[in-house]
């Protein structure tokens, strides 16, 4: 497993406690709202590990107040940051299988 945060501080403390439980976890330091850096991550990963067999995107900064105070400015960064992080992460990972994703079978 390949675990992905800005915050390399928290990164770092879920990736020991998943260790503790005997689960392998590699925690890499990334922003992945920048194109640059998901293309690496990508390409580094499946370098070290041969492909990505799942994808799962939960990045978004985190909104530490109620709806009532949050501002539309706010909640447009959670958003976009959300989004982009998705697109991008989905479409480097896509293109990077593209070469290897032709079924076999047909």
């Amino acid at each position: 497993m390949v675990m992905v945060d800005v915050n390399s501080k928290l990164l770092a403390q879920s990736g020991a406690l998943l260790n503790e439980h005997g689960l392998a976890a590699e925690v890499v330091s990334r922003d992945t709202t920048d194109k640059e850096a998901v293309a690496d991550l990508v390409d580094q990963t499946i370098d070290r590990y041969g492909r990505i067999d799942v994808l799962v995107n939960v990045a978004g900064p985190p909104l530490r107040t109620t709806i009532e105070k949050t501002t539309l400015d706010d909640w447009q960064r959670v958003i976009q940051s959300t989004l982009d992080s998705s697109f991008l992460t989905a479409r480097h990972s896509t293109a990077a299988h593209a070469p290897r994703a032709v079924r076999e079978d047909c």
